[in-house]
């Protein structure tokens, strides 16, 4: 563990980060002036309100040596033992943003701070297999291109893909998602998203399950998960299900798994250029 002796660094280490305050009066600081019509104060107490205002006053300054003295050391930590490139008067916003972007995030010089792999809104394809607000899409990936960001996020969701009958898959609004990607030269991590998307309050895109899935839990309520109360959970299928063959003769396992063979067959290409960098699954629950 790396151990800082607050010895070790002094006021030139520092690049003068630690300065006193100038012993001046601060302005409007009360005065013992008379107003006409007020009566004269004994000369003691006079005397104690000035003693008080000075008290105070070097109360003030002495927090400040101590906040301009941490800061001090920090920075020159950071720049001897971090390779952190920091003037020697960098404010609090410049550690915070040294410190972001050593960790792997962007920041941009209006304070705009998100993780180097972003993720385009959820509702970027939709069910009818188009690419929402493509020319804006394509604005905004630039932009986080040119911010260094080297990949994006980008949810595959069953109920667009698989939406009307099992094993009917439309990947025409994800193809098309995928080549603006590739142009720009971002990297893909994609999720293949076995559950709802929003339907709550404040959600401004709802993506259901498959209507042929949700047609099926009517009459069998029970490929939902389901708590001791009775209620349903319709957002995602139950586990309990995973080896039964209640999905229109297959499990919900071999669902998963035809869904995501097509995906690879589908998008092979972008696995054997590198373009899509990792999957990961999401059942919802």
């Amino acid at each position: 563990m790396l151990r800082l002796d607050p010895g070790e660094y002094d006021e030139e280490t520092m690049g003068g980060a630690v300065k006193e305050e100038d012993d001046s009066d601060e302005e409007g600081e009360e005065d013992d002036f008379l107003v006409a019509g007020d009566e004269p104060r004994p000369p003691e107490q006079q005397g104690r309100r000035r003693g008080r205002g000075r008290e105070e006053k070097e109360r003030t300054k002495a927090r400040e040596r101590r906040r301009r003295a941490v800061t001090g050391r920090i920075l020159a930590g950071l720049r001897r033992h971090g390779g952190f490139g920091l003037r020697s008067r960098a404010d609090v916003n410049e550690v915070v943003a040294a410190l972001a972007r050593h960790a792997g995030w962007v920041v941009l010089p209006d304070g705009t701070t998100f993780p180097s792999s972003s993720h385009p809104q959820l509702g970027v394809v939709s069910v009818k297999g188009e690419v929402a607000e493509a020319d804006e899409l394509v604005a905004q990936l630039r932009v986080l291109k040119a911010a260094g960001v080297d990949g994006v996020m980008v949810d595959c969701w069953w109920g667009n893909v698989e939406a009307h009958r099992p094993q009917e898959y439309n990947w025409a609004g994800y193809k098309r998602l995928f080549h603006i990607i590739r142009d720009l030269k971002l990297k893909l991590q994609v999720v293949m998203s076995f559950h709802e998307c929003g339907g709550n309050v404040g959600d401004d895109v709802s993506i259901p399950l498959p209507e042929w899935v949700i047609e099926i839990g009517k009459s069998n309520p029970d490929i939902y998960f389901t708590d001791r109360e009775g209620r349903r959970n319709t957002e995602c299928l139950s586990w309990g299900i995973d080896k039964e063959r209640v999905l229109q003769g297959r499990t919900a396992v071999e669902v998963y798994f035809d869904f995501m063979r097509s995906f690879r067959v589908e998008f092979d290409e972008y696995f054997e250029d590198g373009i899509i960098s990792e999957i990961e699954v999401g059942l919802g629950a």
